[in-house]
């Protein structure tokens, strides 16, 4: 009968070094990704269009635009090298994402160390997730993978239990934990959370007074190499939006995603040299809703006029917050379905009673790891993308689970009862990652054609759409096109022939069918990208 963990420490039967069979899985990630590569080199999403228009301007020397506070610098950065060899800007990040999995897959080997198991079951755990890897690299363009990534070998420090023996992994922890911040702004105060509880931790379950010391070695010089390489890109933003921050991305995404921020609306890009406002929301004079400040003739009163009420704010933010934790239910399960319950109800049974040692274990620190990165996200906004972490901590914990069970079951055939449901496990992980892999190939393609007809046309300057907000950018960054955004047909409370006057728009896409302008009106492209007609404004004269 299993009673406790045992502290967190380097398995007896590790492999030291790299084995032949991890170089065959890191060949086979690298063939299976290198396969699939041309199928998904179109994929492009609004997010990525900012990442490769930044990494476009640190290329070009503006560093000026390229500073953000909105999106993370490190994604944008490491995709310099690739723009400056001359990689086309839509393969750059599948193939920068490609080269983050295999370092991922090289992270979470040492981190599934942290779990006592057979060799054999780590390297089954191992393969199992390249699927899952390949699939959130070639998913969409976003840090997510990224900061997994990084954070992976951060827990894989921070779980060991010889971070109490030496006072050198401090200043790893704070390397790992900025790089984590410039992946994406989430991981500052994650950051800085769990590498305070964890370093308690390790305090609370050093054995020795020299064991203690270096703990607090370790925080001390954690959190000063984390401050001076994080202060460095705090005051860099903090001078650009002239107040104090370490991501102007929390409080625009709260509006946004909360509805206060109106979807139907005209901003201009927010640089010179920007494809659109969402290159950086934050410098952008984007009107807030009436129901984000409380009063319903809102839209009449000034900004200092308009305040939220202390009781309003309240019933907003405690609806938020049962609307995020039912997400992230909703998303936990996601990831594996039925057994995702039965691995963490079976780690928390493992974890009673909390006594010092269990304290101490590799399954603890995964729970409260997942905790404290859910318990974030739970408090601004939940997306199953947040999450990517997830399939590096859970997945070794079932392995973990099922090596338990495979040492108290003796007999052959009993043997084969976790050795069956550790099958169903990893079939119930791979069932999303493949079938995305497999429905989804070539996809946007048909979007990159779309934006090679319409090159052959004289559009450039400032350009609008009725509707598709996300597609319309996709095209205005494959065309360089200045896009303002969506119009709506009034939703936004604007008559819209007025709003495209008074921000000079050029060329009017418009993807509704039923919308007609005057008989006076130039359409350009004589129906030939089917469901969209573009037309002249500076040739039309009124909208019926």
């Amino acid at each position: 009968m299993i009673s406790e963990l045992s502290p967190v420490q380097e398995p007896k039967n590790a492999a030291a070094g790299i084995s032949p069979i991890f170089v065959l899985i890191l060949l086979t990630y690298l063939g299976v990704g290198s396969y699939l590569l041309p199928y998904f080199q179109y994929q492009i999403n609004p997010d990525g269009v900012s990442y490769i228009s930044i990494a476009q301007k640190y290329l070009n020397g503006n560093f000026a635009d390229a500073i953000n506070g909105y999106w993370g610098p490190l994604l944008s950065w490491l995709l310099v090298p690739f723009l400056y060899f001359g990689v086309f800007h839509l393969v750059a990040p599948k193939i920068l994402s490609l080269i983050i999995g295999m370092i991922a897959l090289a992270g979470a080997r040492i981190l599934s160390r942290r779990f006592e198991m057979p060799e054999l079951l780590r390297n089954i755990l191992l393969f199992s997730l390249i699927p899952i890897i390949l699939s959130l690299a070639f998913k969409i363009t976003t840090p997510d993978l990224l900061i997994a990534t990084v954070l992976v070998f951060y827990f894989a420090i921070i779980f060991n239990s010889n971070y109490r023996k030496n006072n050198s992994h401090g200043w790893l922890c704070g390397t790992l934990g900025s790089l984590s911040y410039f992946a994406k702004s989430y991981g500052f105060p994650f950051f800085v959370t769990h590498f305070l509880v964890f370093n308690g931790l390790h305090y609370f379950g050093a054995a020795t007074s020299v064991d203690k010391k270096n703990v607090l070695r370790n925080f001390i010089s954690g959190m000063v190499i984390f401050s001076i390489l994080s202060g460095v890109w705090i005051f860099l933003i903090s001078r650009k939006y002239d107040r104090f921050t370490f991501s102007t991305a929390a409080s625009f995404n709260y509006g946004l995603t909360n509805g206060y921020i109106h979807e139907y609306m005209l901003v201009p890009p927010s640089n010179a040299t920007a494809i659109s406002y969402w290159e950086d929301p934050s410098l952008s004079p984007i009107p807030i809703l009436p129901q984000a400040i409380g009063h319903a003739d809102a839209k009449n009163r000034s900004d200092s006029q308009t305040r939220i009420s202390p009781s309003a704010k309240l019933a907003y933010r405690v609806r938020d917050l049962f609307t995020n934790i039912d997400a992230t239910i909703s998303v936990f399960q996601a990831f594996s379905k039925f057994f995702v319950i039965v691995i963490i109800a079976g780690a928390a049974w493992l974890c009673l009673p909390f006594s010092k040692p269990i304290l101490q274990s590799s399954v603890f620190f995964s729970m409260l790891t997942l905790a404290i990165y859910s318990g974030g996200y739970v408090l601004i906004f939940v997306e199953e993308r947040y999450f990517e972490i997830v399939y590096f901590l859970l997945m070794p914990m079932g392995f973990y689970l099922a090596g338990l069970l495979l040492r108290l079951k003796k007999k052959l055939y009993l043997r084969a009862i976790p050795i069956a449901l550790l099958g169903l496990f990893v079939y119930s992980c791979w069932i999303e990652p493949i079938d995305y892999l497999v429905r989804w190939k070539g996809v946007d393609r048909g979007r990159f054609e779309q934006s090679k007809k319409l090159a052959r046309y004289d559009i450039r300057g400032k350009v609008a759409s009725d509707y598709r907000w996300g597609l319309t950018l996709e095209i205005a960054f494959y065309n360089n096109y200045k896009y303002y955004g969506t119009t709506g047909h009034g939703e936004g409370g604007r008559d819209v022939w007025e709003e495209l006057q008074e921000n000079d728009i050029d060329y009017y896409f418009v993807w509704d069918p039923k919308f007609k302008f005057g008989s006076d009106s130039k359409e350009i492209i004589n129906d030939e990208i089917k469901g969209l007609r573009v037309y002249s404004l500076k040739e039309n004269s009124k909208i019926q």
